[in-house]
């Protein structure tokens, strides 16, 4: 009997080991997931970002040209307003395209989600032979 009873006590400690190397495993996973996700959203970010700068030149310039405009009555605003309206929409396409691309964004590593349920199931079906 005594046997049998270190070779039960071997293959739980190997089921624990191996138990313990898949945890280990799948966390390292989620970490690199989370890790570019949140790489891919700080670049989304800086568009949102430069969009927000761009806006507010845009802004500055669309004053500037009913400033210019005010004073003076010359087609020297038609500069100031022409490069405020250009930024204008090179912020609205920036804005949007952040935004779309912030909202895909999904903080859940799936993929880690996915794998240890595959886990999950191999242990569970082992467990019952």
């Amino acid at each position: 009997m005594t046997g049998s009873s270190s070779f039960a006590g071997g293959i739980i400690q190997d089921t624990i080991g191996n138990v313990q190397n898949l945890v280990r495993s799948e966390i390292q996973l989620a970490k690199t997931e989370l890790r570019q996700d949140a790489i891919e959203a700080g670049k989304d970010a800086g568009m949102l970002a430069a969009a927000a700068v761009l806006g507010l030149y845009a802004g500055g310039m669309v004053l500037n040209a009913f400033v210019e405009l005010l004073e003076e009555i010359l087609p020297d605003w038609l500069a100031s307003l022409l490069t405020a309206v250009v930024l204008g929409i090179a912020a609205f396409f920036l804005g949007r395209t952040g935004l779309e691309r912030l909202r895909q964004v999904r903080p859940v590593p799936t993929r880690t989600i996915e794998s240890v349920q595959q886990d999950v199931a191999v242990v569970r079906e082992r467990l019952q032979q």
